[in-house]
């Protein structure tokens, strides 16, 4: 996909606009959604080139289908739950014009963690095979029980220039 051929792109969890700010006179139509409304209304007044609006912890977007060329969400499906994560591939797909591309990062096999008694062997096993683990948030991480499930859905790829072994992605529409 090429910046010419993009009509309209939107920056999931745009946050302080990190990431949209660098979408100023690209002549695309950039958009920006975030759940905290303190965000998006810096963005408003700092990004005029962003069109940004709140939404909830849990879909629906208040976009139309088929909305976007590109849809990326960096830093961001890492915070949710399973749950979560599958209602937001959903709803990513759903504003998403067919031939269009949605993009998102997770945590892969080269995250190194600050705690060395974490993650647990048994845990890094459960990755290498190509599982998502989920952890509880609330609890201390030597304490953590994981909640594993096998990924659908998504097909593992490698991004030019990383150093994973594979990546989980959506394939394009």
């Amino acid at each position: 996909m090429r910046l010419t051929e993009l009509d309209a792109i939107l920056d999931f969890g745009v946050g302080c606009g990190r990431v949209a700010r660098h979408w100023a006179g690209s002549g695309v139509d950039v958009h920006g959604c975030d759940y905290n409304p303190v965000l998006v209304e810096w963005c408003r007044r700092n990004l005029p080139h962003v069109t940004a609006a709140s939404n909830g912890l849990d879909p629906p977007l208040s976009y139309e289908n088929e909305r976007f060329d590109f849809v990326y969400a960096l830093s961001v499906f890492t915070h949710l739950t399973e749950r979560q994560q599958r209602l937001w591939i959903t709803e990513l797909r759903r504003v998403t014009r067919p031939g269009g591309l949605v993009l998102f990062t997770t945590h892969g096999p080269a995250l190194r963690f600050s705690d060395p008694a974490w993650p647990t062997p048994e845990i890094l096993q459960r990755l290498a095979d190509g599982e998502l683990v989920v952890t509880l948030p609330s609890t201390p991480a030597a304490m953590r029980a994981p909640r594993c499930i096998r990924a659908r859905g998504c097909r593992s790829t490698c991004l030019p220039g990383s150093t994973c072994s594979s990546t989980p992605r959506m394939a394009p529409r």
